[in-house]
C-alpha cells in the first residue's frame, strides 16, 4: 500500500541551453527546450521530471506566461507563445518584446552572450522510485515562467525564498522499495578535496582581480564591487561596462561663446595667425580666435598639437539655418580652394556630423564617444562544442572561450591646402566652406578607414582587412546574384545572420548589379534601387582595396567606431612660396569588428 507525505518544495528551476539557430529575427521568436527527464539533485534526492502528457500542466505557459530575465518578475522581456511535449522534452516558442531591456536581452541571445534558459515550476506530486540513494519521479508538475539567465544558478535551490512562494508537494513512498532494495551499481571516484578547494580559491581570486582591474580602467569600481559580490564572470562585467560606456550621457564641450562671438569667429584670421606666429599684426587680428581656442583646449582636458577649434564654431547653427547645400569635391588642376562648391552644414556636434556622413555608421555600426585610454570589449573567439557520450559518462568540460577587442586612440591627420587668394577673403560663405571642407573630408577618410584600412601599426583594421571575414570571389567589375547569395551564405554559416544586415558596394559593382538579371525568367535585377535580395544596399566609392572594387555584406552592429575627442585639432604645417598654407587636421579614433564571421567581402578572382 502506498504511503504519502507532504513536503514544502517551493518553486524550483532547471537550466537548459538556448539554441539560437531556432531564432527568427523578423518575428523576434525563439524555439527553446525548457525541461527534460535528466535527473537533477535536490535536497531530498534526485529529481526526474516525467514527461508523459498527463504529468505536466501546460495551462499557465499556454496562457501567455511571462518570459523573464534572471527570474526577476520586475524584468519581463517577452511572452510564451506556445508550449508542448515532444519526445520527452518540454519545448516552447517564446516571443521577445520591444522594450529597451527586451531588445538588449534578445540581441545578447543572438550574439551568443546569453546562452541559458531556465524554467520555474511547482511540483505537486512525485513518486519515490529508489531508496539508496533516494530518487523521485515527478508525476505532476506545473511550469510558471521561463527565464533567460546570465549564468546557471544552483538548480538545487528554488527561487521561492525571494518570492515567498510555498508549494506543498505530495510524495508517494512505494512499500516495495523498503522490502526489496534495488541493487545499485555505484562507481566510486576519488576526489582530492584539498586540491579542488585550492583550485577553486585560485579561480575566484583571479576573477576578483580581473574585475577590479577592469573596473579601475573604466571608472566603474562600484559596478565591479557589485559583480564581484554577485559572483558574475569577467565576461559579464565587461559586457555591462561596454553598455554603460555606449549609453553614457554626452558631454558638452562648448566654451560659452555667445551667438555673436560665434558668428564673428574667423577661421581664416586664425589660420593666418598660426601661419605667421611672429607677425604681430596677424596675432592681434586673431586675438579673439586664439583666446577661444585656448579655452576649448582647457575645456577638453587634452593638449592640442596645434589648436582646438571651439565646438560652437564647428557647428554654428546660425549658419546652418540660413542655407542648404549639396555635397562637393575639390576639383583637381584648378588651384587650391578655387572650386569650393556649397555643402551641407550640420547643426549638431562635429562627431555627429561625421557620423551622419559615414556609410559605416548609417549601416548600423555602434559608435562609442568620449573615450579615455584603451577600451577592451569582450568577444567569444571559439564556438561552444559538445559530443555524444556513453551512458553514465560525464560530458566534456567545455567552457566558451573569450578574447578581447581592444580599441585605442589612433590619430588621423588630414591635409588641407588653402590658397593665398582664399585666405584673403572675408566672405561668410568662404568661412563656411572652409569648415565644411575639413568636416566632410574627415568623414570620408574615417569611412574609408572603417571599410578598407590595412590595420598596420598606426591605423585601424577595416572590415576588408579583418581576419576571419568571409570571402566571395567575383569577376572583375561584375556582381551577380550568385555573388550576393554566396556572401549571405558565408554570414549564415558563421551563425551571424542577424542584426543590422545590409550591403555596402562600390559604384562600379552597383552599376553592374543594377543592369544584371537575377536569372533568365524573373525579369528582376540583382540590385533594384537600394535593395539587394531584400537587404539595404548603400553605394560608396571608398570601397577600393588593392586596386579592386569591393562589396561588403554583414551585420553592421558588430562594427565598433570609437572617438577619443569631441572635435578637431588644427595646426599649420607650412606656408609655401606661392602663399598657400597647408593645414593638418587631427582626429583621434579607432575601429574594430567584434565578430569577424558577421561579415563577408568580395575579391576579384
Amino acid at each position: 500500500m502506498e504511503q504519502t507525505k507532504k513536503i514544502e518544495t517551493g518553486i524550483l528551476t532547471r537550466i537548459l541551453e538556448v539554441k539560437e539557430s531556432n531564432a527568427d529575427k523578423d518575428s523576434r521568436t525563439l524555439d527553446i527546450s525548457f525541461s527534460s527527464e535528466a535527473p537533477v539533485e535536490r535536497s531530498f534526492g534526485a529529481e526526474i521530471l516525467d514527461h508523459k502528457p498527463e504529468s505536466i500542466r501546460l495551462g499557465r505557459l499556454n496562457n501567455s506566461a511571462p518570459v523573464l530575465f534572471n527570474h526577476d518578475i520586475d524584468q519581463p522581456v517577452g511572452v510564451v507563445e506556445s508550449a508542448r511535449i515532444e519526445e520527452k522534452v518540454g519545448r516552447a516558442s517564446i516571443r521577445f518584446g520591444n522594450s529597451e531591456r527586451a531588445n538588449e536581452v534578445f540581441q545578447d541571445v543572438m550574439d551568443g552572450i546569453l546562452q541559458n534558459v531556465s524554467v520555474g515550476y511547482a511540483v505537486h506530486r512525485m513518486e519515490q522510485t529508489k531508496d539508496n540513494p533516494p530518487e523521485y519521479r515527478v508525476t505532476d508538475f506545473e511550469p510558471h515562467e521561463i527565464s533567460i539567465v546570465t549564468v546557471p544558478a544552483d538548480i538545487s535551490v528554488g527561487i521561492s525564498r525571494e518570492r515567498n512562494t510555498r508549494v506543498q508537494t505530495e510524495i508517494i513512498e512505494l512499500p516495495e522499495l523498503k522490502e526489496h532494495k534495488m541493487e545499485v551499481e555505484v562507481q566510486e571516484r576519488a576526489i582530492d578535496m584539498e586540491a579542488a578547494i585550492k583550485e577553486a580559491g585560485q579561480a575566484e581570486q583571479k576573477r576578483i582581480r580581473e574585475i577590479e582591474a577592469y573596473g579601475r580602467e573604466h571608472n566603474e569600481t562600484e559596478l565591479a564591487e557589485q559583480y564581484i559580490k554577485e559572483g558574475k564572470s569577467v565576461g559579464e562585467f565587461a559586457s555591462s561596462v561596454l553598455e554603460r560606456i555606449k549609453n553614457r550621457p554626452k558631454q558638452h564641450y562648448d566654451v560659452g561663446l555667445t551667438k555673436k562671438e560665434t558668428s564673428d569667429f574667423s577661421f581664416l584670421r586664425l589660420v593666418n595667425a598660426l601661419a605667421r606666429p611672429h607677425d604681430q599684426t596677424a596675432q592681434q587680428n586673431a586675438s579673439f580666435e586664439l583666446e577661444a581656442c585656448r579655452a576649448q583646449e582647457k575645456k577638453q582636458h587634452r593638449e592640442a598639437r596645434g589648436v582646438y577649434i571651439p565646438n560652437e564654431v564647428l557647428h554654428e547653427r546660425s549658419l546652418s539655418n540660413q542655407t542648404t547645400f549639396k555635397k562637393r569635391e575639390l576639383l583637381a588642376g584648378s588651384g587650391d580652394g578655387a572650386n569650393l562648391v556649397p555643402t551641407i552644414l550640420d547643426g549638431s556636434s562635429f562627431i555627429e556630423f561625421l557620423d551622419n556622413n559615414m556609410i559605416t555608421v548609417s549601416m548600423g555600426a555602434r559608435v562609442l564617444r568620449n573615450l579615455d585610454g584603451i577600451i577592451k570589449i569582450p568577444r567569444r573567439d571559439a564556438a561552444i562544442s559538445g559530443g555524444w557520450i556513453a551512458e553514465s559518462a560525464d560530458a566534456a568540460d567545455v567552457t566558451p572561450s573569450y578574447d578581447q577587442l581592444s580599441l585605442s586612440a589612433k590619430t588621423y591627420a588630414l591635409r588641407v591646402d588653402l590658397s593665398r587668394q582664399l585666405r584673403l577673403q572675408s566672405s561668410l560663405d568662404v568661412e563656411r566652406l572652409v569648415r565644411e571642407e575639413i568636416s566632410l573630408s574627415t568623414a570620408v577618410a574615417l569611412d574609408e578607414a572603417c571599410l578598407v584600412s590595412l590595420g598596420e601599426s598606426n591605423d585601424p583594421a577595416g572590415i576588408c582587412n579583418t581576419a576571419g571575414v568571409g570571402i566571395t570571389l567575383i569577376t572583375a567589375d561584375q556582381f551577380s546574384w550568385a555573388n550576393a547569395m554566396a556572401m549571405q551564405g558565408d554570414v549564415m554559416s558563421a551563425n551571424a545572420y542577424q542584426g543590422s544586415l545590409g550591403y555596402a558596394i562600390h559604384p562600379v559593382l552597383a552599376a553592374d548589379a543594377k543592369a544584371r538579371s537575377r536569372d533568365s525568367g524573373s525579369g528582376r535585377f540583382v540590385m533594384e534601387g537600394n535593395d539587394i535580395g531584400g537587404f539595404r544596399a548603400e553605394v560608396t566609392s571608398s570601397l577600393v582595396m588593392g586596386g579592386k572594387q569591393r562589396a561588403i555584406f554583414g551585420d553592421w552592429s558588430q562594427a565598433l567606431l570609437g572617438y577619443w575627442s569631441p572635435g578637431i585639432d588644427v595646426s599649420v604645417h607650412r606656408e609655401f612660396d606661392d602663399g598657400r598654407i597647408r593645414l593638418i587636421v587631427f582626429v583621434d579614433a579607432d575601429f574594430g569588428v567584434r565578430h569577424a564571421g558577421s561579415f563577408a567581402i568580395t575579391n576579384d578572382s
